[in-house]
């Protein structure tokens, strides 16, 4: 546990625990764009960090605290991003067998447009029947 810090940097585990792993990007969700996702944020880009927040992950608490909260975490450097992007970056190509079962459960759970032409791409490739 953190404790009640809002900007997760304050915690020195969670500090140590972060540089330990060597990695300079940073890719932040939470439960508060204007709270702890802001504050750890800001945080993150005085240490050096490149930030990406993964802004359809978090939510403010209406939308236009989310927006003024998004606002300000680009004009100070942090880059928006959406879990398509991010999925979509990780899997990198479908030809990636050993995680593509579950991108594709990941779209098809989340993405339904992109989901029900997946299942069609699938059908296709595999020579099944594709209803019309």
């Amino acid at each position: 546990m953190r404790g009640g810090n809002f900007d997760a940097f304050a915690t020195e585990r969670f500090a140590d625990a972060v540089a330990a792993t060597g990695r300079r990007k940073l890719l932040l969700s939470g439960l508060m764009t204007e709270g702890c996702v802001l504050q750890t944020a800001m945080s993150g880009l005085d240490r050096g960090y490149d930030v990406h927040v993964v802004v359809d992950a978090v939510a403010g608490e209406t939308r236009e605290i989310h927006d003024a909260a998004v606002q300000r975490l680009v004009q100070a450097g942090a880059v928006p991003v959406t879990w398509l992007s991010v999925a979509s970056e990780l899997q990198g190509t479908y030809e990636n067998l050993a995680t593509v079962e579950g991108f594709m459960g990941l779209m098809a759970e989340h993405s339904p447009t992109l989901g029900m032409y997946l299942q069609h791409y699938s059908a296709l490739q595999s020579g099944g029947a594709v209803a019309a």
